[in-house]
C-alpha cells in the first residue's frame, strides 16, 4: 500500500512539475474543443477578465471574483489561485468559479490564523457569498500537487484527458 502511494505521489508531483514548467511564458491561449491547452496560463485579473468575462453571466462571476481576491489581500493572504471549473471552458454560463488558493507557506507558517481569515477561507461561506467552490491550500504541500493534478483532467472524459488551467498571483 505504502509504495502505491507513493507511486501516485510521484506522478501527480512529476505532472506538476510538467504543469509548472510553463507558468510565468504562456498568455491564455484560444480554448480548443472546449478547453484550454494543457498547462497553466499565468495572467493578470484583466487578462482573465478579458478572456473570460464575456457575458453578463460571466461578468458577474469576475465580480464576485475580484470582491473576493479583494478580501485576501485585505486579510494579509498572499499566494496565488489556480482557476478551474466551466468558467474556462466554452459554457456559456457557468455556475461559479472553482479555485485552489494557495496559500504562500511562510505567511500560514509564521503568522496566526485570524477570525477574518477563518472567515474567507470558510468554504461553504465563500460559495453562498461568491458563488466560489475554493479549495485551500498551501505552497509545497501534498494537497496542493493532488489538486493541481486533479484539476487538469476533463472529468468527464477520463483521467488521461488533461486542460489547462489559469493562475492569478494574489
Amino acid at each position: 500500500m505504502n509504495n502505491e502511494v507513493n507511486n501516485i505521489e510521484t506522478t501527480l508531483s512529476q505532472e506538476l512539475i510538467s504543469i509548472q514548467s510553463n507558468w510565468d511564458i504562456m498568455p491564455i491561449p484560444p480554448l480548443h474543443s472546449d478547453y484550454l491547452p494543457v498547462g497553466v496560463y499565468d495572467c493578470s485579473f484583466q487578462e482573465l477578465n478579458n478572456t473570460f468575462g464575456t457575458n453578463i453571466c460571466r461578468k458577474e462571476l469576475m465580480d464576485k471574483l475580484d470582491k473576493y481576491i479583494q478580501k485576501l489581500k485585505q486579510a494579509g493572504i498572499s499566494g496565488w489561485i489556480i482557476v478551474d471549473g466551466s468558467f474556462i471552458t466554452s459554457k456559456t454560463r457557468p455556475n461559479d468559479i472553482d479555485i485552489i488558493l494557495v496559500r504562500k507557506r511562510d505567511d500560514f507558517l509564521l503568522k496566526p490564523v485570524t477570525e477574518e481569515e477563518n472567515e474567507i477561507l470558510d468554504e461553504d461561506r465563500v460559495k453562498n457569498e461568491y458563488k466560489i467552490h475554493l479549495i485551500p491550500t498551501i505552497e509545497g504541500d501534498r494537497a496542493t500537487t493532488a489538486m493541481t493534478s486533479f484539476f487538469s483532467r476533463v472529468r468527464d472524459k477520463g483521467p488521461d484527458v488533461k486542460k489547462g488551467l489559469v493562475r492569478l498571483t494574489i
